[in-house]
């Protein structure tokens, strides 16, 4: 995984963008890109982008947000951005993987 800090934001990639990570004074604003629709207390907005893909948008507030739900669903973030592009099917990461993976650079 590579993390492309900009002038706004941070973007997480592997093969294509698949999280980012906004700083807003009330929050944190944790875009991801997923192949379902996902439900979490934190989740604000989903936008579907026909045939199946949804990004969804997430505000945190407070630290004790972040949970196992949430690291769950930045694996399959994850999973969804190194499988794009493949016409193959990709093996499953456990989001433990994920979290602990170095970063480049």
């Amino acid at each position: 995984m590579t993390m492309y800090p900009q002038k706004t934001r941070i973007i997480c990639m592997v093969r294509v963008r698949f999280a980012g990570a906004i700083t807003r004074r009330s929050g944190l604003d944790v875009p991801l890109w997923l192949k379902r629709r996902a439900g979490h207390a934190v989740l604000r907005k989903v936008e579907l982008y026909p045939p199946r893909e949804y990004v969804h948008y997430f505000r945190f507030e407070r630290v004790e947000s972040f949970d196992s739900a949430f690291a769950a669903l930045v694996g399959e973030a994850y999973e969804v951005g190194f499988g794009a592009g493949r016409q193959e099917g990709r093996a499953r990461l456990s989001s433990t993987k994920v979290l602990a993976r170095p970063l480049k650079g």
